[in-house]
C-alpha cells in the first residue's frame, strides 16, 4: 500500500512475483502487477482484498486467508 498522490488516495500495488522490487516486476512484466485504486469515499473493504487475491490467482481458503492479511496490513497502516 501505498500513496497516490496524483489522485491523493492509497493505492494497493500486488503481484505474484514477491519481493520488494516492485518497479523492476513492473518494468519487466508490468501485466503481473496489480494495481487496485482506494476510493477515500468508500476505503479499501474486505471483498475488496478478496478481488486482489483472486486477480493474484488464489482460490477458496487460500483467497480467503490473504484477503484478511491485506485487509489487515491496509486498516494497520492507516490508523
Amino acid at each position: 500500500m501505498t500513496i497516490d498522490r496524483l489522485n491523493q488516495s492509497y493505492v494497493i500495488i500486488a503481484s505474484v512475483e514477491g519481493g520488494i522490487e516492485i518497479e523492476e516486476v513492473a518494468a519487466k512484466a508490468p501485466e503481473k502487477v496489480i494495481r487496485f485504486p482506494v476510493n477515500p469515499k468508500y476505503e479499501f473493504r474486505p471483498y475488496h482484498a478478496r478481488q486482489i487475491a483472486k486477480q493474484m490467482g488464489y482460490a477458496g481458503n487460500q483467497l480467503s486467508m490473504l484477503g484478511n492479511i491485506f485487509h489487515g496490513l491496509y486498516r494497520a497502516g492507516t490508523l
